[in-house]
């Protein structure tokens, strides 16, 4: 028989998201928070989802872009989580240690990062190169995949849809946090242990129409 609340469980699992105080990465740090996780979210600007609970949010200020900060943040991580770390959302390879530690092959960590479904088709955006840079997320997540399977990591990727295309998009209506929440939970639980170099479209059928 089996476990469903066990399955999907990820309580007491510890989590990395960056950028994690605003938009997609709070509606994940939200989701695992209320699941019973410790998440720790790197933005410039203070805030903590604790009081949500049952898990906790710590907050860790930190500009990504910048080495070493990042390298300061994987010390401060290491040294709150000495068994490891279950799951980074997005990437960061000076994370790569912490997940090694943590993983086993029943229980791979994860690596998730946040792609957009501009990888898999080219909507009228004004940014230049932003289909063409998250195209190759998508595939970078792959051949991570490939590469960290040897250490239990598990290595996926999510393409939200665009708010701005709602009139394209065949279920008529945006997602919600829930459907960001629901789909993080699934790839960091031991529900997806056997699926690795994934990507999961959350975009209410656009990509299938365009």
């Amino acid at each position: 028989m089996i476990d469903i609340s066990a399955l999907f469980s990820v309580k007491d699992r510890s989590f990395v998201i960056t950028g994690g105080g605003s938009g997609l990465g709070r509606m994940m740090a939200e989701g695992l928070v209320s699941a019973g996780a410790r998440v720790y979210i790197t933005s410039r600007n203070e805030e903590s989802l604790t009081a949500d609970g049952p898990g906790t949010c710590s907050y860790i200020a930190c500009n990504i872009t910048d080495a070493k900060q990042v390298h300061a943040l994987s010390q401060k991580v290491s040294d709150l989580e000495p068994n490891g770390l279950h799951a980074l959302i997005n990437n960061s390879g000076l994370f790569l240690p912490l997940l090694k530690r943590a993983a086993t092959k029943e229980r791979p960590t994860r690596i998730v990062n946040i792609a957009s479904i501009a990888g898999h088709v080219a909507p009228n955006l004004a940014i230049p190169g932003y289909a063409a840079s998250k195209a190759a997320l998508v595939h970078m997540t792959k051949d991570m995949a490939q590469k960290f399977a040897e250490y239990n990591i598990n290595v996926n990727s999510i393409s939200p849809g665009l708010a701005e295309l709602l009139k394209t998009i065949p279920m008529h209506k945006l997602g919600s946090p829930g459907d960001m929440a629901g789909t993080i939970l699934f790839l960091s639980s031991d529900a997806s242990a056997f699926l690795t170099g994934s990507d999961i479209v959350v975009d209410g059928g656009y990509i299938i129409k365009a």
